[in-house]
């Protein structure tokens, strides 16, 4: 579940800034947390918000699927496992760098985690069609 959280933070982690305003959240996003240097994580999110998060970290491996969305000047973003739910929310501080929280079930934040855009992201994670 923290796994979950953390890769929802990253989600979250797309939201206001130059990019997102205009919609550019698409992208390969790299994912640290201070609180777990183990801790690796790489979200996708496609031209249509929908993502994806693949992480690996002292608490095992973890791999949800969620989206994001614009909330004024935030972006919040909603993950699953299938089992539980993350969300989290997200300053830019730049267009290719943001800083997300996960929000406890208590309404509490986690400390901060640093989502970093390292590379264009797919046009689509749905399947091909055949």
């Amino acid at each position: 579940m923290r796994i979950a959280a953390i890769a929802l933070m990253a989600l979250l982690a797309v939201a206001p800034g130059a990019g997102a305003q205009t919609g550019s959240l698409r992208g390969q996003w790299d994912m640290s947390a201070a609180a777990d240097p183990t801790y690796t994580g790489i979200m996708l999110v496609d031209a249509q918000h929908r993502a994806t998060f693949d992480a690996s970290g002292a608490h095992g491996r973890a791999q949800s699927r969620g989206y994001a969305k614009f909330d004024g000047a935030r972006v919040e973003i909603i993950l699953t496992n299938g089992t539980a739910v993350s969300r989290f929310v997200c300053a830019a501080l730049s267009s290719d760098l943001l800083e997300c929280r996960a929000i406890m079930a208590d309404g509490r934040f986690t400390v901060p985690s640093i989502l970093k855009r390292i590379g264009p992201g797919p046009v689509s994670l749905m399947p091909a069609s055949r």
